[in-house]
């Protein structure tokens, strides 16, 4: 079973299809048995990669048609190869003299779609995906000229582009668009989709962009951040499918956002904690087609849940002095230990056999450690907000999945974030806690 313990895209999406496929996918249940082939080999990843690719370059050559300084003292946004860093100089050169939509540029596009296609396929591929990259290299082609002018026309000055982590704090929820731009005019959020089907293309950014614009609807409890440090929130968003050469402003939210986030995190709690479905309506229309049909049963009213990245940030912030002074005396290995360790480490890679069957018996002792001093922080945050964690089946929860949830509260609720414990205030309040 794997779990995230956040409300995620794909949480929603599950909710709005059905609560109880949620619930299902949550317990473990699959809809479809057989080999899966890696992600990295399906035609849809392989596909969104090139899109997204080619999004940052001509991203990349608007900045440098807005620029004022000549190319060559224009930062780039990332290190490029140089054909592809060739191409773009010729590009903007070509922009700028005799405009977008040249001969000339039609031409040079072509030959960046396809070193990007080919790059995000690979020179070996299989033969069922040959089919895919030359459909998707036509179209993207024919549409590059389109695309780079649109955006030329809708996008202000470009000062930066990042890729950015959106947070949520009240609902507890994590969220990766493709790109944030710094513009003249403000921060402008950028999802990229270049599916086969239009419409498929367009229904689902709408939805990432609906979720995205969910996550940063918070004032105080939201943030979009890029390495750790926190980045204006976007103004606006633009969802771009570059091989149909289309760009959409998406500015709404989910409807009652909040309200459906509350009632996935009870979703979450009861399938965890107790294998319970929540009470779902039957559509006969939905049911009949539904994949997980049969494993569905009578559901029932759920109870409410609080977050479990929240418990465990309110926990730690309460058990931060006790925590901090077990991990000191917990990593506090004996003397000449270390010495020990590392003389060991270099006779074992020279091929010591008696140093290497020393260094894993040392290396275990240090594993040991570790897990009692795992054990222990588990017990202080379970001991610190013991009613709340007791509501998620006690320290179990966190025997379970420690590594999770500390991982996810602490990308949430980093400790050196500015405010922080202000934020974790107003978001314990928020739920009651």
């Amino acid at each position: 079973m794997s779990l995230t313990f956040t409300v995620s895209k794909e949480d929603f999406k599950d909710y709005f299809e059905c609560p109880k496929k949620l619930a299902l996918k949550l317990m473990g249940y699959k809809a479809r048995e057989g080999h899966e082939r890696p992600i990295s080999t399906l035609p849809a990843f392989k596909i969104g990669i090139s899109g997204e690719k080619l999004t940052e370059q001509v991203l990349e050559i608007i900045a440098e048609l807005q620029a004022e300084k000549p190319l060559e003292e224009v930062k780039t946004f990332v290190e490029r190869e140089k054909e592809e860093r060739e191409i773009i100089r010729q590009l903007v050169d070509i922009g700028r003299k005799e405009g977008l939509q040249s001969y000339s540029v039609e031409k040079l596009g072509e030959k960046l779609v396809k070193l990007t296609i080919d790059k995000a396929f690979g020179k070996e591929i299989e033969e069922y995906l040959k089919a895919y990259r030359e459909e998707i290299l036509r179209r993207t082609s024919a549409r590059f000229s389109a695309l780079v002018g649109e955006l030329y026309s809708k996008l202000p000055k470009i000062k930066s582009v990042y890729k950015p982590v959106l947070k949520n704090r009240d609902f507890c929820s994590i969220g990766y668009p493709d790109f944030q731009i710094d513009s003249e005019k403000g921060q402008i959020l950028i999802e990229v989709k270049n599916w086969a089907s239009l419409n498929s293309s367009l229904k689902q950014g709408k939805m990432d962009l609906l979720y995205y614009n969910s996550v940063l609807a918070d004032k105080i409890l939201s943030a979009s951040t890029h390495s750790s440090e926190k980045l204006p929130q976007p103004s606006k968003s633009l969802l771009i499918i570059p091989r149909f050469g289309i760009i959409e402003e998406i500015d709404d939210k989910i409807p009652n956002h909040r309200e459906t986030a509350v009632e996935i995190w009870k979703i979450k709690r009861a399938a965890i904690v107790e294998g319970k479905l929540p009470q779902v309506v039957p559509v006969s229309t939905i049911c009949k087609r539904c994949s997980f049909k049969k494993y569905c049963q009578e559901g029932e009213s759920l109870e409410k849940a609080k977050p479990l990245p929240l418990l465990y940030a309110l926990a730690y912030q309460e058990a931060e002095k006790e925590i901090e002074r077990v991990r000191t005396e917990g990593f506090r290995l004996p003397s000449g230990f270390l010495h020990a360790y590392f003389t060991l480490k270099e006779k074992a890679e020279k091929g010591n056999h008696e140093a290497l069957r020393k260094l894993g018996l040392l290396e275990t002792y240090r594993m040991q450690r570790i897990r009692i001093l795992e054990e222990k922080e588990q017990q202080i945050v379970f001991r610190s907000l013991a009613n709340e964690f007791e509501h998620w089946g006690g320290i179990k929860i966190l025997r379970d999945y420690y590594l999770k949830i500390s991982r996810v509260s602490n990308m949430l609720f980093p400790q050196r974030e500015e405010k922080i414990r202000e934020i974790i205030r107003v978001a314990r309040k928020k739920w009651d806690i």
